[in-house]
């Protein structure tokens, strides 16, 4: 209890958004992690330091687990505990947080975790174990208390009117019985009576105190009571937007996902496109190469085919050359047989006549 006080002085931690040591965690199935939500309000003109530990930090977690509150201000922390350690509605929790608050000077430049383990022997850390609990799906947190507290209100203000009422019916019953007394008795007894009587008067006008004051708590506590539910309309409202929050922020994401699955798709084309690109382009370097032999074979082609048709009209003025030296040769080999023939027969006649 003195623990309590003294951290009050420091800061106030709201779980739920009330003044409490138990956070309660609604159930929702089909769901992989469950949040709650913790508020630390700094009290002082000076900066704080805290640190969150956990019993079992594989299954629940806080964001942030550390860090500064800067004066007069508040900071939330998110609790998330995963789905394996929650299996149904009515499964209790065994683990816990223990928030640890320390007081530093403002123009702090340290660790959070050396701060706390550098910190001297005078230093008072402020610690608050905050235990878990789970809601059912239909059922908001605190509720049911609130729901209690309220019906104990008015049970005690009814009975508060009751004893009242029954004061002053007793009250009236002895003035009844006195006044009776008081007509049968001497003029002596009627001064005492007299004095009696102012006695009841005052005990009236105690009673009649009493009851502006039980009045006066009954309205302050209906006051309290709306001011409660006016809280409790204004945490549905919180929460509602909390949850609208949480549902645009998985929108959000669902639409980020799918961005990032489409631009990795196109990635993936773009890559597939780029090697295709690149084989084509290999290809086409080949048949590029493939054409350009063929030029060359062409052209060596039609080289050899104009030499060849060079060669071939060499040949055919060659021929001609051949030919026409021929007849030639035949004309002089007739002529030359004829003039021998002529000479055979001149030498013939010449050797016969002698």
């Amino acid at each position: 209890m003195k623990q309590s006080q003294q951290y009050n002085k420091f800061a106030i931690i709201k779980p739920n958004q009330q003044e409490g040591s138990n956070l309660q965690i609604k159930f929702l199935p089909d769901q992989q992690v469950f949040f709650g939500y913790i508020d630390i309000q700094n009290l002082l003109n000076k900066t704080l330091a805290f640190k969150i530990r956990t019993t079992n930090p594989k299954t629940t977690n806080s964001k942030p687990n550390q860090g500064f509150i800067p004066p007069l201000e508040t900071i939330k922390l998110e609790i998330g505990i995963s789905a394996s350690n929650i299996q149904n509605e009515t499964k209790s929790l065994k683990d816990k947080f223990e928030i640890s608050i320390i007081q530093i000077e403002n123009n702090y430049n340290q660790d959070v975790s050396m701060i706390f383990k550098n910190k001297s022997q005078n230093s008072i850390v402020q610690k608050k174990q905050i235990s878990l609990s789970i809601l059912s799906m239909n059922q908001e947190p605190s509720d049911i208390q609130q729901n209690k507290k309220i019906s104990n209100q008015e049970t005690l203000i009814q009975s508060l009117e009751q004893n009242f009422n029954d004061l002053i019916q007793q009250n009236n019953q002895k003035e009844v019985l006195k006044t009776e007394s008081n007509q049968t008795e001497n003029d002596a007894q009627v001064q005492n009576e007299g004095q009696i009587f102012l006695s009841q008067k005052d005990r009236e006008n105690q009673d009649q105190n009493k009851y502006s004051h039980i009045k006066q708590q009954q309205d302050c506590l209906n006051l309290s009571n709306s001011s409660k539910k006016n809280s409790l309309q204004i945490n549905d409202n919180k929460k509602q937007t909390l949850n609208s929050n949480i549902d645009e922020i998985n929108d959000k994401q669902k639409q980020q996902l799918f961005q990032e699955q489409q631009q990795k798709i196109l990635e993936e084309d773009s890559l597939k496109y780029q090697r295709q690109y690149e084989q084509i382009k290999i290809q086409m370097n080949y048949v590029r190469t493939q054409i350009s032999h063929e030029e060359k074979t062409v052209k060596q082609l039609r080289g050899q085919k104009n030499e060849n048709h060079q060669f071939y009209q060499q040949l055919l003025a060659d021929a001609d050359k051949i030919d026409i030296g021929r007849k030639i040769t035949l004309f002089e080999v007739a002529i030359s047989c004829i003039l021998a023939l002529f000479l055979g027969a001149f030498l013939n006649r010449f050797f016969y006549k002698q």
